[in-house]
């Protein structure tokens, strides 16, 4: 019946806003005061983050010593699930997350073998809104928001992100680099 789909639509995009609404006033609202740190395994909450994703096909590889971290939790499990979903919509066959622990600097690397981000968009795809992919449509490309909270949630560590391309896979490689304690946070 016309009338229902018409309704069901209605309800699926006021979901959609209210989602979009509810992660601007979250970005808007995190900062290292915000943060809820506690020590905890990176190599585990890496590997909660990839089981919670459905790569179907694709090789995932994860090369990360057990060392801890003195962060937000949740917080870095939501950078971690953002970098996955990202690769995740990219990949053609592998994605490979590496994680080294340097002096008092976590760094992490989700690495695919998808085309890559192009270098004049590499700073613009942690911007609000920003989708680089125009195939991809909203209901299976997001709100373009996830990377953008991501680089909010990473600064708020007092840590930093950057876009290259993987030297292996040859696609897109998304580097964070975080203190690993309060101390070493500037």
């Amino acid at each position: 019946e016309p009338g229902k789909k018409v309704m069901m639509q209605i309800v699926r995009q006021a979901k959609r806003a209210s989602g979009i609404v509810g992660d601007l006033v979250a970005m808007n609202s995190i900062d290292s005061s915000t943060l809820n740190r506690s020590k905890f395994s990176v190599k585990q909450l890496l590997e909660q983050s990839i089981e919670g994703l459905d790569f179907g096909k694709l090789n995932v590889c994860l090369d990360c010593p057990e060392k801890a971290i003195f962060a937000d939790k949740s917080r870095l499990e939501q950078v971690f699930q953002n970098l996955l979903q990202n690769a995740l919509g990219h990949a053609k066959r592998q994605v490979q997350i590496i994680a080294r622990f340097e002096k008092e600097t976590l760094s992490v690397a989700v690495e695919d073998d998808g085309p890559g981000i192009p270098i004049g968009d590499r700073g613009r795809i942690f911007e609000r809104f920003v989708r680089l992919d125009q195939s991809r449509n909203r209901q299976s490309g997001g709100s373009g928001l996830g990377l953008a909270i991501t680089m909010t949630i990473v600064t708020a560590h007092g840590g930093t992100i950057l876009a290259t391309e993987s030297e292996t896979l040859r696609g897109a490689r998304l580097l964070i680099q975080l203190p690993v304690s309060v101390n070493s946070h500037r």
